[in-house]
Formats: structure tokens, sequence, C-alpha cells
């Protein structure tokens, strides 16, 4: 196969099962390349442990990297999101040829902080979000006074390390306001909008038939969701209709208020994707 054919893909997480939004678009993505012929170098860092073997039937190779501890990487310039995934051998293996790299989020961009010292080839960041406006969000949302601390500390952090977009050959963000963004304040780059990969390739007719409940679904351990969740539930507890809240977890505090609300239930989605399809198909309303 030639060079040009061949990838490596830095991960942020294990791309499987495909059951949230960033993770969603990272596995469709491998997924379509190889289809395409291309030969998916995959590099997961993470600190999950499963190593699901759905992965070895679209990428060549598969290497995982557990994440450093968060504990001495508060400390660094560098945001934790980044420097907690800074790990030596992923520079090694990225180094081993001259294969272009695509790096999944401003998360895994360690290895072009530190600079490469072989492979010459291109470098390109998918954007799943302008991080620094996302973290800043998440120290107005969250409850906590020290991951208020933590969140705002990254927000700070990542604003200063945004630059690191200087020393890619190429941005793909996920929505034409980021593309907008990155346009604008790095001009010299190419900046390329890339609309979020998922699993659908066609339309069911369901015309004929009505749902009768409302849906929200998101990852509930994220401040923003839970935030969103919370104004949810206080909005439907005061009508008669019914709104089931999904996701792998949740606080206990909005496990209760849920509980507490006749007309609100929580679906628990932990690796299960045919419960997450179900529900969309049968739901009136996806919030």
């Amino acid at each position: 196969m030639d060079q040009d054919k061949h990838l490596h893909i830095v991960s942020f997480d294990v791309p499987y099962p495909p059951n949230y939004g960033g993770i969603i678009d990272v596995f469709y993505r491998l997924k379509a390349l190889s289809e395409q012929g291309v030969k998916i170098i995959l590099h997961i860092v993470s600190h999950h442990h499963h190593r699901p073997a759905e992965l070895h039937s679209y990428c060549e190779k598969v290497y995982y990297y557990p994440r450093k501890s968060a504990f001495f990487s508060f400390f660094s310039g560098v945001p934790l999101i980044v420097k907690s995934r800074g790990i030596k051998e992923l520079q090694k293996n990225l180094e081993r040829d001259n294969y272009p790299v695509l790096f999944e989020g401003i998360h895994t961009t360690f290895p072009l902080y530190k600079g490469f010292k072989h492979n010459t080839s291109k470098k390109i960041i998918r954007m799943h979000n302008i991080e620094p406006n996302y973290y800043l969000g998440l120290a107005k949302s969250d409850r906590n006074y020290l991951k208020k601390l933590f969140f705002y500390s990254e927000f700070v952090k990542l604003s200063h390390y945004d630059t690191i977009c200087e020393k890619a050959d190429a941005i793909f963000p996920i929505s034409t306001y980021e593309t907008d963004y990155y346009k604008k304040h790095f001009p010299r780059l190419q900046v390329q909008y890339l609309p979020p990969f998922h699993e659908n390739t066609e339309v069911t007719d369901l015309s004929d038939t009505k749902g009768n409940f409302a849906l929200y679904h998101g990852d509930l351990s994220i401040s923003d969701n839970i935030r969103s969740a919370v104004f949810l539930v206080d909005i439907f507890k005061n009508t008669d209709y019914p709104l089931v809240i999904a996701g792998n977890k949740l606080p206990k505090f909005l496990l209760q208020k849920i509980t507490q609300s006749q007309n609100v239930t929580y679906v628990n989605l932990k690796n299960n994707r045919e419960k997450l399809e179900k529900l969309f198909q049968n739901a009136q309303m996806n919030l």
C-alpha cells in the first residue's frame, strides 16, 4: 500500500462502543476511512482498560497507552487534558515512519507540542470544540467549587495552548461556527469544515406513528449536560408530558431529582447502543 494510504489516528478515548458524541464521530470516521482503503494505525490514550476486538476490523494496528496521573499533570503549564496524554511511547511510535497523523481533538496534540524529529508528513487536528470556551462554560456550570477551580485552570491554560494549532498543517472543525473561529485566528492554516461522522446512511419513515415521550440524551458526567438535565426536569415536572433522560451515569442529586418527578424517568445506556436506538425511534421529541 502506498504511503498516502496509511494514516496514524490518535484518539482521546477508546472509540468503541460509539455511545457518546465525540467517540461516535471518531469511530465512524475511522470506519469510513477504512472502507476507502486507508490503512489506519490507531493510537488510544485512555483511563479505560477494555480493548474491543471490533477495532481490528478497521485498523491495521491498534496501540493502547494509559493516561498519566492527573495529580502531576495539574501543576504543568500545559492543560491537563493534553499533558495526561503525553506518552513517550506514543511519540516514538508516531516517528517510526513518515505517515500523516490525525489528532482527534486538541487533547491528543502533545506530540505536536514536543515536536517531531523524524516524521515530516502532514499533521491534522480534528477540532471537536473550541476547548477554552468549552472549559469556561464548564467552570460556570459546575456546582462543585474544586471542579470549578480545575475547569477555570484548564480554560486559562487552553487559552494559551491554543497556539499549538500553528504547528499543524490543517484543522478540521466539527461545525461552521468553529470553522469561522479558526479561520479568523489562524489565517495561514488550511481550515476545512468537516461535519460529524455517524452511522446513519438512510432515513426510516416513521410518519405513520407518534411517540409518547420527550428524550434528552447525553454524557451526564459533564457539568453542562447535568445543568441542562436539571433545567428540563424542572420544566417537565410541571407538565403531563413524559420525559426520558438517558445516559451512562449521572450524579446522585440528579437521580434523586428525577425519582421525585412522576413523569420523568432515567434510562441507563451503559454499553447498550440498541437501547438508545429504540429511544430515538419511539420519542416524539429529541431535546
